[in-house]
């Protein structure tokens, strides 16, 4: 008995007696690899070169390619016929073979999904447009490469990564194709990438005995205890939120939030005890934490999910995932908040918002509504002039018609504030604006309140007048009265002459020159101010330059008026 044992022990540690391994890692033959392939050849795999595509598994689908013909019309290279079976799982590119080129054509799911029909290679994809050859070979190729965490945003078809490339066809041909290109063997590294993949992102193994897979009847709410699948393996979890598409947002506890994750139902399994607890009594569940609405990440540390009762004020901080926005208002559960970085508005669910602890404990204080109305004045003047620095040098809107009753010409001197109501010369009619932002050189950023646009534009202070009630309210109702106002000095250097156009005389074109050299007028809007009479050239002049001025428009037969400021 002990001879026969230590002879079993030696055949086995000699290789030549061993145990039984398990089915998918048992070989097959080239035989029952040919089986798969519908009777092509196979080349076994140190054989043949890794540019040769992978035999397929039995659980690739499987092409039949028929009536390899040319393109039907001038836009179209080659044209064939297709029947597939089994799932379309991963990318499946037509592989054409010809002139010893070779090109991969994109199959799109939305055809492959008919399961039947007319595949066409388009020269649009071949670079350099190439035409075909009369010998061409086409087969299927099925890609299999791990999730690309860019897919989801990405406007164009990201790069595979460890891609395997399997032929899931028969080779087609047309003309003399001396040898097609057969599949191979897959390696020994290629399959060990295979199983991990597999195991990895493909569907979980059943779940522990005792659990059961959750159903669409299945009421799960948040705080809810699962066992979620993870790479294959299912491991304990917590469900923080049902999204109306049916899925999960399920954490993990021994993996942290950052490995949180949506999941569909047959990646989550539940114990009868606890769908027994959910039937009877769902309150009894409540998260670790509350997720805002969408998000599959807590909000950052001393945040919290805006709560229903509390009321915001204007101006206040808050952020949406890792932004920082403004609040400005709400209406029905939706909340109207300010890009700090941009200063452009955004309309978005209650839900969304996480708000610092501190700053709700503030709306409570004395001087809240204050301090926060302050803090979105200077927010959004700070950010409209970075942006209006960054377009460039302000604008200015000329005055070429005369001042509404009432009205006054913005000076350096005028004492402008934020949302101050004024009016601009625009197509010669007066257009209401509000100021929005006020720079350190005197430039104004401003919005037309009539225009649908809500652009901040930069002009400056010669562009605006005001009224003179706004002005009083801005100047804190001290208005300089006609005792303490201080007469004009008729001296040469004081600037307080207006030069008024009368007439433009026998030789208007020759006025009309002048006056676009004096106002910084064009040439129609000129014209047009020349048959509206009298008119107001230039204000605050001084008397050296109001006379250079009426000398030349009387040299060219104009009559021109000098009007003294009071």
């Amino acid at each position: 008995m002990i001879l026969k044992s230590q002879i079993l022990f030696l055949l086995m540690f000699l290789g030549l007696l061993t145990s039984p391994a398990p089915a998918w890692s048992q070989e097959p033959s080239l035989e029952q690899l040919q089986k798969r392939m519908g009777g092509e050849t196979v080349l076994a795999a140190e054989a043949a070169s890794l540019l040769n595509p992978i035999c397929r598994f039995e659980e690739h689908p499987w092409f039949e390619l028929s009536n390899l013909r040319p393109g039907s019309t001038l836009s179209t290279a080659m044209e064939l016929d297709f029947v597939c079976t089994g799932p379309l799982d991963g990318q499946f590119h037509l592989v054409v073979l010809t002139n010893g080129k070779r090109f991969r054509f994109a199959m799109s799911h939305s055809l492959l999904r008919k399961r039947r029909g007319t595949f066409r290679c388009m020269y649009s994809e071949i670079s350099g447009k190439s035409p075909f050859g009369a010998d061409v070979e086409a087969y299927v190729e099925l890609t299999d490469s791990a999730p690309n965490p860019r897919s989801r945003n990405s406007r164009t078809v990201p790069d595979p990564i460890d891609p395997l490339f399997f032929k899931v066809s028969e080779s087609a041909s047309r003309g003399s194709v001396s040898q097609p290109t057969y599949a191979r063997a897959i390696r020994a590294s290629e399959l060990e990438t295979y199983q991990l993949r597999k195991k990895k992102y493909g569907p979980p193994p059943p779940p522990p005995e005792g659990t059961a897979l959750v159903k669409n009847e299945t009421p799960l709410v948040p705080g809810t205890p699962v066992l979620a699948a993870f790479e294959g393996d299912w491991l304990k979890a917590e469900v923080l939120a049902a999204w109306d598409s049916g899925r999960h947002v399920v954490h993990w506890p021994e993996l942290g939030h950052l490995r949180n994750q949506t999941l569909g139902q047959t990646h989550l399994a539940i114990s009868h005890e606890t769908l027994q607890r959910l039937r009877s009594n769902p309150e009894a569940f409540s998260p670790s934490v509350k997720l805002p609405l969408n998000s599959l990440q807590p909000p950052p540390e001393g945040y919290i999910v805006l709560p229903d009762e509390v009321s915001l004020l204007p101006g206040v901080p808050v952020k949406v995932g890792a932004w920082d926005y403004t609040f400005l208002r709400e209406n029905a559960g939706q909340v109207s908040l300010l890009y700090n970085t941009s200063a452009r508005e955004y309309v978005m669910p209650r839900r969304r918002v996480v708000i610092h602890e501190e700053v709700i404990g503030s709306l409570k204080r004395e001087g809240a509504a204050e301090k926060y109305s302050k803090r979105l004045q200077e927010l959004q003047s700070s950010v409209t002039q970075r942006l209006m620095r960054s377009r460039g040098p302000a604008r200015t809107y000329q005055i070429n018609i005369p001042l509404p009753a009432g009205y006054q010409r913005i000076t350096a001197e005028t004492p402008l504030q934020v949302e101050t109501d004024c009016q601009a010369c625009w197509g010669r009619r007066w257009s209401p604006v509000v100021v929005k932002s006020l720079f350190e050189n005197g430039d104004v950023g401003i919005v037309w309140t009539k225009w649908p646009s809500t652009r901040i534009e930069r002009v400056t202070r010669e562009s605006l007048i005001v009224s003179d009630d706004t002005l009083a309210k801005l100047a804190g109702d001290k208005m300089p009265t006609e005792a303490t106002k201080t007469p004009a000095e008729p001296s040469g250097t004081a600037e307080n002459f207006t030069l008024v156009l009368v007439n433009a005389g026998d030789r208007p074109v020759r006025v009309i020159k002048e006056v676009m050299e004096i106002a910084n007028l064009d040439l129609s809007m000129a014209a047009q101010a020349t048959r509206e009479l009298p008119l107001e050239l230039k204000r605050g002049l001084s008397s050296t330059e109001a006379e250079k001025w009426k000398t030349k428009l009387e040299s060219v037969g104009a009559t021109v008026r000098l009007d003294v400021a009071k």
